[in-house]
C-alpha cells in the first residue's frame, strides 16, 4: 500500500516535531532549533529521515572540531539517536496496550522500566526516559508522526536505526491496532500506572550485591 501524500506530509511534520523536542528535553549540548531534517520517500509506504543538528554555540560538526569535542559531541549525537528510536516504541506501545504494566528494575547501570504486556516484558528503557514519554509535547509529536496509520491497512511499522560506519541493523516491529489509532485521534497515554512498581530483588541478587559490598 501507498501512504497517501497528505498523510506524509503530516507524519513528516511529526517527526521533526518530535526531533525537536526530544533533543530539547535531554540535551544541553545540541541546539534544537538549528537541526536540518530531510525525508526521501524509498518506497509507496517507507521512507528515510536523516537529521543533522548543531552543536549549541558551534558550527555542525566537522574535521575542524579538535578530536576530544568532536568524541563528546558524536557520543551526544549517537545518544539523541537512541532517544529518538525509543520514545517511538514505547509511545507506540503504550498506545497500543493501554492495559499495559511497568515495572521499575535497579541494574548496575542505573534504573530501568520494563514495559509489560500480559505480565510479559516488550520493551526495556531507561527511567528518565520514561519522562519523555510523558511529555504533553511528545506524545502531540507522536500523535502527528503515527497520522499515517489510522488506516487500518497498516497493521504494523518497522523502526529500523543505522548507525554510519557501524555493521549491522536495529529493527523493531511495532503493531498497529484501534487503540493506537484512538491514541492518534487524542487519546491519552494509559497505562495501568505511570509510576512503575518497585521490583524485590530475589535472595540471590541480595547475597550478590553484599558480597561485592
Amino acid at each position: 500500500m501507498s501512504i497517501p501524500n497528505a498523510a506524509l506530509g503530516e507524519a513528516f511534520t511529526g517527526l521533526q516535531k518530535l526531533t525537536h523536542e526530544i533533543v530539547r528535553l535531554n540535551s544541553e549540548r545540541l541546539d534544537p532549533d538549528a537541526m536540518e531534517v530531510t525525508l526521501m520517500r524509498v518506497g509507496p509506504s517507507a521512507f528515510d529521515l536523516q537529521t543533522n543538528i548543531k552543536v549549541a554555540n558551534s558550527g555542525f560538526l566537522s574535521v575542524l572540531v579538535p578530536p576530544r569535542t568532536k568524541s563528546a559531541t558524536r557520543a551526544v549525537l549517537d545518544r539523541a539517536t537512541t532517544l529518538f528510536g525509543a520514545v517511538g516504541e514505547a509511545g507506540m506501545l503504550l498506545a497500543a496496550h493501554p492495559g499495559c504494566e511497568l515495572r521499575f528494575v535497579e541494574t548496575s547501570h542505573g534504573a530501568d522500566v520494563e514495559i509489560l504486556v500480559n505480565q510479559l516484558p516488550r520493551l526495556i528503557l531507561p527511567a528518565p526516559m520514561l519522562e519523555t514519554v510523558r511529555a504533553s509535547s511528545i506524545q502531540e509529536a507522536l500523535r502527528m508522526t503515527l497520522v499515517p496509520l489510522l488506516d487500518p491497512e497498516f497493521s504494523y511499522v518497522t523502526i529500523r536505526g543505522e548507525l554510519q560506519g557501524v555493521k549491522g541493523l536495529a529493527n523493531q516491529v511495532m503493531e498497529s491496532n484501534e487503540h493506537l489509532r484512538a491514541f492518534v485521534h487524542g487519546a491519552q497515554l494509559k497505562p495501568k500506572s505511570f509510576e512503575p512498581t518497585q521490583v524485590i530483588p530475589s535472595p540471590a541478587q541480595q547475597q550478590w550485591d553484599r558480597d561485592r559490598n
